[in-house]
């Protein structure tokens, strides 16, 4: 048996037996006297029947119990399930398998490399609620809906697994969430930050935890250089306020040339507590330009703002901070590795174009939590499937697969594991090997010309070459 595939088959048959959900059930109270909807049926409709849960009438989830399970009930008693006690048992499900692929992370030693131990992106996807929820989760109102929810992932990029994910109001900024990624900083870990994430101390933190970051920096961050003539005050101490002086951005990406890149060197941030940084500006080509003018404009329509110079200019170049030495990654392939990022973009796609995790109408808040949880549990098991044919197909070939085209694939079996993710271990066996055979033979990715798939990315940064062969991505 594929080493890859046996501890899959591990992690899950752990999890999913009957005995642990049963315990499950038991400790969050979802469970306190024998019922016809049980745990294990309760999860099942939940995970694996439940992409229109918030969508579906009571009278049709009733009927759709009875086909599958074989079980009548009135709709008045499925409702009555969708409690708090319910969204503390698939929440409790869902830390569970949270808990297992950071397990196979760990184990997975095989991935790591010269310099970074892992690669680690976060970001956040805003779900707009129906209005009567604004009361738990608050939207920022306005254009956008005054009840919201905001899913917070941290994703590790070699295995595919979920480090972090919590579901906060909409109004939370992604800055607050930075406490909790903190905890989990180990050493050579890189961090690939965007702007919500942008804050010089946090930088300043994972430098200390002896891990990276690469980050784009905001236009309105401050940038300094060392002052070689500081005021002195008459005690002959320096005014700190003249120890660094601001540098002028635009002035120094003027003279360059389209597509230039330069470093500068000894390059400073921080409001208070100023710190050291590399620095790299790319000064975008014409027909890039364009593209970003018109995603530009369309954000400030979006947003009813108004388009000032030094936005317009923001756009024209890309700028990056990071504590990468220029040893380990030289300044033209940062973009590359910067990159990356758009996994997380596909990601999220994939939530709510394969798995409607934004699908959601007027229904009660613990019937919404209850899917909410439900969905992210079946994320979470697709994305262990899909990551463990990627490390079979790396070793095989090295052709890449598609997210898309493999989530989809795991999604339409759902039935099947459905069926028999609580029996023995050669029927999940089986099913886990057919349903990995099939990402392999219809799951690869068609690259677009000019294109450059995440393989190809870190195939031509030097410092993966050694091992490529064992990153599954």
């Amino acid at each position: 048996m594929n080493k890859g595939l046996k501890l899959l088959l591990k992690n899950l048959k752990e999890l999913y037996t009957s005995v642990n959900i049963k315990k499950m059930a038991l400790n969050t109270k979802f469970m306190k006297r024998e019922s016809k909807i049980t745990p294990e049926i309760f999860l099942s409709l939940c995970l694996f029947s439940g992409e229109d849960l918030c969508k579906s009438t009571l009278l049709e989830l009733r009927t759709r119990l009875d086909n599958n399970e074989d079980i009548t009930v009135s709709p008045q008693a499925i409702d009555q399930r969708f409690n708090t006690e319910s969204v503390q048992f698939l929440k409790k499900v869902f830390q569970g398998m949270l808990e297992k692929q950071n397990k196979i992370l760990k184990e997975a030693s095989t991935l790591l490399k010269t310099y970074f131990k892992s690669i680690k992106v976060v970001d956040s996807t805003t779900i707009n609620l129906p209005e009567h929820l604004k009361s738990t989760y608050r939207g920022s109102g306005g254009s956008a809906s005054d009840a919201a929810l905001k899913v917070q992932l941290e994703y590790e990029l070699f295995t595919g697994n979920f480090i972090h994910c919590d579901i906060v109001e909409g109004v939370s900024n992604d800055a607050d969430y930075l406490p909790t990624l903190e905890r989990g900083i180990e050493a050579n870990d890189l961090h690939l930050k965007d702007l919500g994430c942008f804050k010089a101390d946090h930088f300043k933190y994972i430098e200390e935890c002896g891990s990276y970051y690469l980050s784009k920096i905001k236009s309105t961050t401050a940038i300094y250089v060392k002052n070689d003539n500081p005021e002195i005050l008459s005690n002959g101490k320096f005014r700190k306020s003249s120890l660094y002086k601001k540098i002028d951005i635009e002035a120094i990406v003027r003279p360059l040339s389209e597509g230039e890149t330069i470093e500068l060197f000894d390059i400073y941030i921080g409001t208070i507590h100023k710190f050291k940084t590399r620095l790299i500006v790319t000064k975008l080509t014409e027909e890039n330009k364009r593209k970003r003018k018109i995603k530009f404009l369309k954000d400030i329509k979006k947003k009813k703002k108004k388009a000032s110079n030094e936005n317009i200019f923001w756009y024209t170049i890309n700028i990056y901070v990071t504590n990468i030495s220029d040893e380990i990654v030289d300044k033209e392939q940062l973009h590359d590795i910067y990159s990356l990022r758009w996994q997380m973009e596909l990601m999220f796609k994939i939530w709510k174009s394969t798995f409607k995790i934004h699908d959601i109408k007027k229904v009660k808040l613990e019937r919404v939590q209850c899917f909410l949880y439900a969905r992210l549990t079946a994320l979470l098991l697709t994305s262990s499937i899909v990551s463990t044919g990627k490390k079979i197909n790396s070793k095989e070939n090295g052709k890449a697969i598609s997210e898309i085209k493999s989530f989809a694939i795991v999604k339409g079996f759902f039935r099947k594991i459905r069926e028999n993710i609580f029996k023995g271990e050669l029927v999940l066996f089986k099913l886990l090997n057919r349903i990995i055979t099939s990402i392999l033979k219809y799951g690869k990715k068609s690259t677009k010309k000019g294109g450059k798939c995440t393989y190809s990315i870190l195939k031509g940064v030097k410092i993966y070459e050694v091992e490529l062969e064992n990153i599954a991505i």
